[in-house]
């Protein structure tokens, strides 16, 4: 039972992100704020890890060259994921984000040989069908939701990426993908700027202690004691529904019918999709 709440804190903690981000608002760059998420984020796990996997800091040359290929794409994704907030609604971005099971269908359909069955295309569709319904691409909303979209793609790529070298999504191997991301967007606060020096750091300091250090702590904790499919179907429920419930009461994004059914289409879709086949089994 312990494991199960570990996870559902991670989801909603994940579900955190898009309200803070809609909190932070303009007043300091996307980049600047994805940089120091990650470094808060970084410090909180460089003061725990060693207390509870001491292998953290013992890799080979080999796995480096990969710890710094998906550094680099998690600091993209993280990126790209945070600037879809910042310019289209909390549910239009949270929602068209768990597209990513088909996405990463797909990939290991094409770069893994992978087996694309007629149960995956029938969710697709459904998935498809709850994306029209949400009708994200309305006007104001369109280059964020293509952004969400990008996200997920990248999202899929660096699941695809982690099936290729064989890395499960323990907390050890994150270390070292949040330690690379970090560095890679070390640059942000130069070119872009800090912003406007506030309380406003206070959201980016959180979004990095809970939304990236205490998530993944959590949610590799639930893993190494649940399925890799169940940990997945706990995340998929309890980050869209704090992430839109959090914007619907303190940003002021209305609800409205075709949203709760598109993106129930969407959910319910991915969830029959990773119950049967666990697409992110790692």
């Amino acid at each position: 039972m312990k494991s199960y709440f570990y996870v559902m804190l991670a989801g909603a903690f994940l579900g955190l992100i898009g309200p803070m981000v809609k909190l932070i608002g303009d007043s300091v760059p996307i980049m600047t704020a994805s940089f120091f998420r990650m470094l808060f984020g970084l410090l909180l796990m460089l003061a725990i890890l060693p207390f509870i996997d001491r292998t953290t800091f013992k890799i080979s040359r080999k796995e480096m060259k990969h710890y710094v290929a998906l550094g680099f794409l998690i600091a993209v994704d993280f990126s790209v994921y945070m600037l879809a907030y910042s310019v289209a609604p909390v549910t239009n971005v949270v929602l068209l984000t768990y597209t990513f099971p088909f996405m990463l269908a797909i990939i290991g359909y094409f770069a893994l040989r992978e087996k694309v069955t007629r149960f995956m295309g029938i969710c697709m569709l459904i998935a498809f069908a709850g994306i029209l319904v949400v009708n994200p691409f309305q006007a104001g909303a369109y280059a964020g939701s293509l952004m969400a979209l990008a996200n997920a793609l990248l999202y899929a790529i660096i699941y695809a990426y982690m099936r290729y070298i064989d890395k499960r999504h323990h907390i050890g191997v994150v270390f070292w993908f949040i330690l690379f991301a970090t560095i890679f967007l070390s640059p942000a606060p130069f070119v872009c700027g800090l912003g406007t020096v506030s309380w406003n750091y206070v959201w980016i300091a959180l979004l990095g202690i809970f939304s990236t250090g205490l998530a993944y702590l959590f949610l590799n904790y639930g893993m190494e004691k649940l399925q890799a499919e169940t940990t997945s179907l706990i995340v998929m429920t309890t980050e869209p529904v704090v992430a839109i419930a959090l914007a619907v009461l303190f940003t002021g994004e209305l609800l409205t019918l075709n949203v709760v059914a598109g993106g129930a289409l969407i959910l319910f879709a991915g969830m029959l999709l990773e119950k049967k086949y666990g697409v992110t089994r790692r």
